[in-house]
């Protein structure tokens, strides 16, 4: 009964409870499978982040920091913002001075993970000294991504709608994309015959068969883009069409990622509101046949929602 453990825990003397936290989290850690070890994750890190100063081995610190890592991703997935923020937060104050150079990989991800709680949180002072902490110890372009990522989110966040667009078009430059920052009906035209060009001899409904996507550098062109596209939206509307024109051109030269249908979609808006019906009706349809085929659960009510608003009206009566 909940009362007597807090009768038992009331005799434990104060300078003595976080050894007896300690030695409780380890014996639960040292008696859950693998398995199982998600499911207890919180049990676990709450008993040995209450005595995580009595812990001086650093491979055992490290080993805390994974699961306070695991603990917050569970707890943001869950929207629980604050507590995922601090057992992340917990994990970076639990590695090492040098971590980057000792424990790279958890590093990254840890203070990724961190600066995206963060923005959820509404720290966006904290959110972007994380960001930049990443930014200068990352090794690689795509390490940054995902905390590039997370700048344009908190930038949406605040309404800085004009900074997450120019965020976006920085990095796509440092990925070998570049848009016109005025572009002008010649620049439309031209997206389009290239499209078409590209499209050429392709039957729109084999599009769906077309192979995944593996090339890494693409894949984050087509996330980074989608995080632009609705504020590009309020700033940059003229955009928009070279946006669809030119991650549809990726999609088909180097294969389906599941940002792919948001694209084919937006080409089958243009082409409804440009008078070729029932071509984008078509492009409407393989959009939510893509999403079907990947089982991407995340983009299905968007998918369902954008189609219908953009698409359906053109070629079925209310």
């Amino acid at each position: 009964h909940d009362r007597v453990q807090q009768a038992a825990y009331s005799l434990i003397a104060d300078e003595q409870k976080k050894a007896v936290h300690l030695q409780i989290g380890r014996l639960l850690l040292s008696n859950t499978p693998d398995a199982d070890r998600a499911e207890k994750i919180f049990e676990i890190v709450n008993h040995l982040n209450l005595a995580k100063n009595l812990i001086t081995d650093q491979t055992e610190k490290d080993q805390l920091a994974e699961l306070n890592l695991l603990a917050g991703k569970k707890a943001k997935a869950s929207a629980a913002y604050q507590p995922a923020y601090s057992y992340l937060k917990v994990g970076i104050d639990l590695l090492h001075e040098d971590s980057w150079q000792q424990q790279y990989d958890l590093t990254l991800v840890l203070y990724t993970e961190t600066a995206e709680a963060a923005y959820l949180c509404g720290e966006f002072v904290q959110t972007e000294q994380l960001v930049e902490v990443v930014l200068q110890h990352a090794r690689t372009l795509l390490d940054k991504v995902n905390v590039y990522e997370v700048k344009i989110e908190a930038y949406k966040a605040q309404n800085k709608l004009l900074d997450a667009v120019k965020t976006g078009f920085v990095v796509m430059k440092l990925l070998g994309v570049r848009f016109p920052r005025k572009p002008n009906k010649s620049h439309r035209l031209c997206g389009l015959l290239t499209t078409k060009l590209v499209l050429a001899g392709k039957q729109i409904e084999d599009l769906i068969n077309l192979p995944g996507m593996t090339d890494p550098y693409k894949f984050a062109v087509l996330r980074i883009t989608g995080r632009i596209v609705s504020p590009a939206h309020f700033v940059f509307p003229e955009l928009l069409p070279l946006f669809a024109f030119k991650m549809l051109q990726l999609s088909v030269k180097h294969g389906n990622a599941p940002m792919s249908a948001f694209y084919y979609a937006g080409y089958g808006f243009i082409l409804c509101a440009w008078g070729e019906i029932n071509t984008g009706y078509r492009f409407g349809r393989l959009r939510l046949g893509l999403l079907e085929r990947l089982n991407v659960k995340e983009f299905k009510g968007e998918a369902l929602v954008s189609v219908s608003v953009n698409i359906t009206h053109w070629k079925e009566h209310v």
